[in-house]
């Protein structure tokens, strides 16, 4: 699934719950704490040691999941 269709999936689950729009946006981010293969291997060319860069990405997003609405 391609970050895009991942992100669709996750705003149509939330918006369909009738929620604030702050819960959407953390389906979102949690929808994109996996990186696709496309994106590991651009952040990869810019690194170049091992998969660095999905670790990076992911505690990134998981940094932003932890801070305060």
């Amino acid at each position: 699934m391609t970050m895009i269709e991942r992100v669709a999936k996750a705003l149509s689950q939330e918006l369909a719950k009738d929620g604030y729009y702050v819960d959407a946006a953390r389906a979102v981010i949690e929808a994109m704490r996996e990186p696709t293969e496309a994106m590991v291997e651009a952040g990869e060319k810019h690194i170049r040691v091992g998969r660095i860069a999905e670790e990076k990405y992911k505690t990134m997003i998981d940094a932003a999941l932890k801070e305060q609405d």
